[in-house]
């Protein structure tokens, strides 16, 4: 994904390095989102878990997609 999905053409090993820290810290960014948004909708709202699920994980994966683009490998100038 990182070579044809978004194009990054990091070679060296810190760039290489840095593109992995912010891969991991938006991946843990959006785990805790999908964890409020289960915990508000199922847990205090007692929506049914399934739909909950399906929608959060939409959500999970667009912002996975945006952030990805706009933070982990975005374009240097």
């Amino acid at each position: 994904n990182k070579k044809w999905v978004f194009q990054s053409h990091a070679k060296t090993t810190k760039g290489i390095l840095l593109e992995l820290w912010k891969f991991f810290a938006v991946r843990i960014g959006t785990f805790f989102i999908d964890l409020i948004i289960m915990i508000i909708f199922v847990d205090i709202l007692h929506f049914d878990s399934l739909i909950c699920k399906i929608v959060d994980n939409v959500i999970v994966v667009i912002l996975n997609y945006i952030a990805s683009k706009i933070i982990v490998f975005k374009k240097e100038k």
